[in-house]
């Protein structure tokens, strides 16, 4: 970190990097390779039994967001970026024995008028 923090040129610092990990990389073999060389070439191994996770995941990630905006946009739910309120009333399905849907901001904050909260510390 003490040389990251140091450089003055940080792209030279990281093509110093990339080629010393080459070196070693291509060096790393303690068994000498006699021969002619004409051209170098790497060869990459893929395991692709490793790429079904990545693979799976992002489908589903974007049909989780695709739902959830469609599920949004059919129940009319509203954005409520600016109020904390959200996160305080998460999960909670019928605060202190309330009557009112809660599907606006204006309404969450009538009920919340009507809380009464007590902080404890515990261990």
């Amino acid at each position: 970190m003490q040389v990251i923090n140091e450089a003055e040129d940080l792209g030279v610092l990281m093509e110093t990097v990339a080629v010393s990990l080459t070196d070693y990389i291509r060096n790393i073999s303690s068994t000498p390779q006699y021969g002619t060389v004409w051209e170098e070439e790497t060869y990459v191994h893929i395991r692709w039994l490793w790429l079904i996770l990545p693979i799976t995941l992002a489908p589903m990630s974007l049909f989780f967001l695709l739902s959830a905006i469609w599920i949004s946009s059919h129940r009319n739910v509203k954005v409520w970026k600016s109020s904390i309120l959200a996160i305080i009333f998460h999960g909670l399905e019928n605060p202190i024995g309330s009557d009112i849907a809660i599907n606006r901001p204006n309404e969450m904050g009538e009920v919340a008028k009507r809380m009464r909260v007590k902080f404890q510390y515990r261990n």
